[in-house]
């Protein structure tokens, strides 16, 4: 006998609307390399067109950048990951000394930013169309001059921007609260909408670990749920974990590419906020540099490794048979070398790259869903008026809307498999897990309206689960560990 839970379940339709502009407009730039060409790059896509305009910047980026639009289309902030921007290109209001690093090197302090891809994001509230709010890391100098500079990323904060300030000029109210206190892992904030449609998911992996951190922001504010133990090790070259991670365009798959080595390909279930069904494709790459990104349909990987660009399939049983040369390196210089680094699917359906040198082109893959050398890569097509190092801004899918969540459960008093036990059942204020040999596992409870009323993430192969004074009644769970997921039912009494 199954029984399925519906989640809130909001029409897609209206929520494409809702978040319509959220990204059409990037902007980055503004490297210092050269007395010249030191302005801001805003590109905006408009009817699936895109147009390239320079601005004035008070900041400069290295590579941590962010922005975001209202719901039609106009930008109303930017970051760098330690100032904010409103749109009149000026300091916001109470907008400086974000991620105050207790170990400052000179080139922290000369106003470039964050070091780290992917290291701010911008994510509007759920409910009040004048709040967003800003994930940032903290860092902390692991090399002192005059060594080269590497920052590692030490905590996750969030600051609060409220538009209703300054006649909609904003001013950033909250600043620099901590949300996550271990070291994380480079180049990792990434965000995902619930399946409910206007929640988020922020899920980011700690430093060299197989710990992954959620996250839910929703109308109650922004809450830490725990860290999930998924997937196999990490492998580490040196002394510094530069994973990157990526969603889908759909929001179901999730990967974290570990050059030159690793590719993690997960399975993301927007209901729980949880990974599953990892597969590791095992790289042998040239560069300990590049990135990942997904075609529009979530059905192709590109990896891009400095001077080639690969192409993965999916859907195919062996991925990692599928891998493809799609372009190589062609030598144009624009000054220093134009090569392949960060990637980024635009709302135009096209993916463009930047070049991890101070470049003033971007690549583009014409037609990402295509198999092969049919995608289409064209080589420095994109001409900037300014210079570009490593930078372009971070979005997550704005776009996405609602969907069921389907929680099938198998009605069984307490074993669920031949390995793990769930007991006693009916239970009053405590619950037992036993569980095979794992390294640790993820319980989660429902109530009958499928909402999460207990969650816990645990080391080893037993727990104790405190129920607290829930209701009586009729409840649900999941139980993550080794990869799988098993459900079952749960009677308080």
């Amino acid at each position: 006998m199954k029984n399925i839970i519906y989640f809130v379940l909001n029409i897609l339709l209206i929520e494409i609307g809702y978040t319509q502009g959220y990204d059409n407009i990037w902007v980055f730039g503004n490297t210092g390399i050269t007395a010249n060409k030191q302005g801001g790059n805003l590109l905006a896509f408009s009817n699936n067109q895109i147009s390239v305009d320079t601005i004035k910047l008070p900041i400069k980026f290295r590579q941590t950048a962010s922005n975001i639009s209202d719901s039609i289309g106009n930008l109303l902030f930017y970051t760098n990951g330690v100032k904010v921007i409103n749109h009149n290109h000026e300091i916001m209001e109470n907008g400086d000394s974000l991620s105050p690093c207790p170990n400052i090197y000179e080139h922290y302090q000369s106003g470039y930013g964050g070091y780290t891809p992917y290291g701010a994001l911008i994510l509007p509230h759920p409910k009040l169309s004048n709040i967003y709010y800003l994930f940032h890391y903290n860092y902390v100098g692991i090399f002192e001059p005059p060594q080269n500079p590497f920052w590692g990323c030490s905590h996750l904060l969030y600051s609060i921007i409220d538009m209703s300030y300054n006649n909609g000029l904003g001013k950033v109210i909250e600043k620099n609260v901590p949300i996550i206190s271990s070291p994380l892992t480079w180049g990792c904030i990434q965000a995902v909408k619930h399946a409910n449609g206007h929640d988020w998911w922020l899920i980011i992996p700690e430093y060299t670990t197989r710990y992954y951190h959620r996250v839910l922001i929703d109308i109650n504010g922004i809450r830490y749920i725990g860290k999930q133990l998924a997937g196999p090790n990490i492998v580490i070259d040196g002394e510094w974990d530069n994973s990157f991670s990526k969603f889908s365009p759909q929001d179901d798959k999730y990967v974290r590419f570990r050059p030159p080595y690793q590719i993690h390909y997960f399975h993301f279930d927007r209901c729980t906020g949880l990974l599953s069904d990892v597969e590791l494709i095992s790289l042998n790459l040239a560069k300990n540099v590049g990135d990942v990104e997904f075609s529009p349909n979530g059905n192709l990987l590109y990896i891009s490794n400095s001077d080639t660009i690969f192409q993965l399939d999916l859907t195919a049983s062996n991925i990692l048979a599928t891998k493809m040369t799609v372009a190589v390196y062609d030598g144009y210089q624009s000054p220093f070398g134009s090569f392949f680094n960060i990637q980024k699917l635009a709302p135009d359906g096209k993916i463009y790259l930047n070049c991890g040198n101070g470049e003033d082109v971007l690549h583009v893959i014409e037609n990402p869903n295509a198999i092969g050398i049919a995608c289409n890569v064209l080589q420095h097509t994109i001409h900037l008026p300014n210079y570009n190092q490593n930078s372009l801004p971070n979005h997550p899918n704005y776009h996405l809307g609602a969907m069921v969540c389907d929680t099938t459960v198998s009605y069984q008093s307490a074993l669920i498999s031949e390995q793990s036990k769930v007991y006693p059942n009916p239970a009053q204020d405590m619950l037992y897990i036993e569980l095979p040999q794992v390294q640790g596992a993820t319980f989660i409870l429902y109530d009958i309206t499928g909402k999460e009323v207990v969650s816990q993430t645990f080391e080893g192969s037993n727990a104790k689960i405190m129920l607290g004074k829930l209701p009586k009644g009729v409840y649900f769970y999941r139980l993550f560990y080794n990869n799988k997921k098993e459900y079952g039912k749960l009677l308080i009494e």
